[in-house]
């Protein structure tokens, strides 16, 4: 089966009939309308009808409308996500958007979703609880009560390297049993 792509960007397909030996017509450059339907796919470019693959919490769907409600989002998968979890959209290197209940959006290739898995970290030796994927230096900086005091770094602690200090305005992506520690301002813990 060939999928081919018009100039109007319609998308029609030609298949062999094998079970009486006739072949119908084919595309005369398959390679190009490969390229052509890559190049669709992957600027957002798509025809009406034809799925869109985006992922929500890990898993990939498929959908035929091109702009959906968070609604529409929580019954993509099986089981439906409960309307008491938050949806969040994925924005890499930034802070993830949280999706209001009802809010539209148009969806474009690879496009993630995730909605709240509680991440558990821990800064000082604390645990802590978030429903985020990715937090700024500020906002973990925000978590402890009170919140960790200017005069003090955080540090990611890496095990087998050297610990990362986090500045307030970087992105930090997050996993369950991420540990964080703060230290004075004035020294370098771990460095050689």
């Amino acid at each position: 089966m060939w999928i081919a792509v018009h100039a109007s960007g319609v998308l029609s397909l030609m298949r062999r009939r094998c079970h009486t030996g006739n072949t119908s017509t084919t595309p005369a450059r398959p390679a190009a309308l490969a390229r052509k339907a890559h190049f669709m796919t992957h600027t957002g470019s798509t025809a009406h009808g034809v799925p869109v693959s985006i992922f929500i919490d890990g898993h990939e769907y498929q959908s035929h409308a091109r702009r959906v409600t968070t609604a529409d989002l929580r019954r993509l998968p099986r089981p439906p996500i409960a309307e008491d979890r938050q949806l969040w959209l994925d924005i890499p290197d930034a802070p993830d958007r949280s999706l209001a209940d009802g809010e539209s959006l148009d969806l474009a290739p690879g496009m993630r979703f995730f909605s709240e898995h509680p991440i558990t970290l821990h800064i000082d030796r604390i645990a802590y609880t978030v429903t985020r994927k990715r937090m700024t230096g500020q906002e973990l900086r925000a978590l402890p009560t009170p919140p960790v005091a200017p005069d003090r770094d955080l540090w990611l602690d890496r095990i087998d390297e050297q610990d990362k200090k986090i500045a307030d305005d970087e992105v930090v992506r997050l996993r369950d049993g991420i540990r964080f520690f703060t230290a004075p301002g004035r020294i370098n813990p771990g460095a050689r």
